[in-house]
């Protein structure tokens, strides 16, 4: 959960709001959150990462085993 400065709960769009702010900010208004994503496992590989934490750190429901992946 993210909070405000304050302490307090963030309302359910100022995320997303501060990443259309900072997107805009940098010119890269084709980014969307999503892409984030791909690059933090491309950064997590890259430093040494296994292939079992970035398939938690994504949160995928299926167990690595059932994958093929060890």
């Amino acid at each position: 959960m993210f909070v405000s400065r304050d302490g307090s709960p963030l309302r359910g769009d100022s995320l997303y709001q501060a990443f259309v702010r900072a997107r805009k900010k940098v010119d890269m208004d084709d980014l969307t959150f999503h892409d984030l994503r791909h690059t933090g496992q491309t950064l997590a590989a890259q430093t040494g990462a296994t292939k079992a934490l970035r398939h938690n750190a994504r949160n995928h429901r299926r167990p690595l085993p059932l994958l093929g992946i060890t």
